[in-house]
């Protein structure tokens, strides 16, 4: 063999020892993710008043609808107080709230989606934040209503994945 085609030889192998190398990598990588993404549904988080509060669907819907009841609450205060700056700011707060469902929800699902449907997902979310504060026609919505849409993603990507979060 002369001096050429063993280097060649050798970078051929060299290589391929890098490709299987990554691909042994990435396999691995993904069964860790789902074992991380399991342990995580299983084992929950300390949530408010010190309960314990998971990853699953119930625990979401009981959050939605939790928020739902606090929302429902700032509008009567709302109601009685009847003052303009406090209609913009409860607005404001109950477009809060739904960011922050919203938000949680979608920090967990790209753990329990395979990585195109993670993907497909994050891509999904991202164009309709894009889309979020208008309406058709490209009208700006009101706050109030970025909240009413928030709201509506949130329990539309709930029941979208509800499998996934059992």
């Amino acid at each position: 063999m002369r001096r050429h085609e063993r280097w060649r030889l050798f970078a051929t192998v060299l290589f391929f020892g890098i490709l299987l190398t990554l691909l042994i990598n990435t396999v691995l990588n993904e069964k860790r993710r789902r074992i991380a993404a399991r342990v995580a549904l299983q084992e929950g988080v300390q949530g408010e008043n010190s309960l314990k509060v998971g990853y699953g669907y119930r625990d979401f819907k009981k959050k939605f609808e939790d928020t739902d009841r606090i929302i429902a609450l700032l509008r009567e205060r709302e109601k009685t107080e009847k003052r303009e700056a406090d209609s913009e700011r409860f607005a404001s707060e109950e477009l809060r709230y739904w960011e922050t469902q919203l938000n949680a929800l979608c920090q967990v699902l790209p753990y329990v989606l395979s990585d195109q449907e993670a993907a497909a997902f994050l891509k999904d979310q991202q164009e309709w934040r894009k889309k979020r504060g208008t309406g058709e026609n490209r009208t700006v919505l009101s706050v109030k209503e970025q909240a009413e849409n928030t709201r509506a993603r949130a329990y539309a990507l709930l029941e979208q994945y509800k499998e996934r979060l059992r």
